[in-house]
């Protein structure tokens, strides 16, 4: 009979050797001050965002323009949904949808989106196809 990982003996040494020390809280090794400043930049952050979603006044809108933040920001979260799927959902036109993602770059200085570089290659990748089937180099 085949012996669990969890019944081996290197498991239940490791997990003897295991203690409460271990698994502390990573922020109690910062101190006070430190911690408060890391809030502040955190605050900082994350206001302006809040803000933009709390501009929708139903909560379809919120949900949109928190697509919006997750598109902009973590496309991976949302599955490689496109504006149009998220406009179509949501009953408004695309053009709405591209309105808000401008709105949302200029909210926070500095916000260098994820998708922007993406969008560049994929034209870029366009382009060269469109020169291949022309011909061109």
């Amino acid at each position: 009979m085949e012996q669990s990982h969890q019944e081996s003996p290197e498991y239940r040494s490791a997990v003897e050797r295991a203690s409460v020390e271990e698994f502390k809280n990573p922020f109690d090794v910062i101190d006070e001050q430190t911690r408060g400043d890391l809030i502040c930049q955190l605050a900082e952050v994350l206001t302006p965002i809040l803000q933009f979603i709390a501009k929708g006044r139903l909560t379809r809108t919120m949900a949109m323009r928190s697509w919006v933040w997750l598109y902009e920001t973590r496309s991976d979260l949302i599955a490689g949904e496109t504006i149009e799927q998220c406009a179509k959902r949501a009953g408004v036109a695309p053009q709405r949808v591209h309105a808000l993602i401008k709105e949302f770059r200029n909210i926070v200085p500095g916000f260098r989106s994820s998708r922007r570089k993406s969008d560049r290659t994929v034209a870029s990748m366009k382009k060269t196809a469109a020169r291949k089937r022309r011909g061109e180099k």
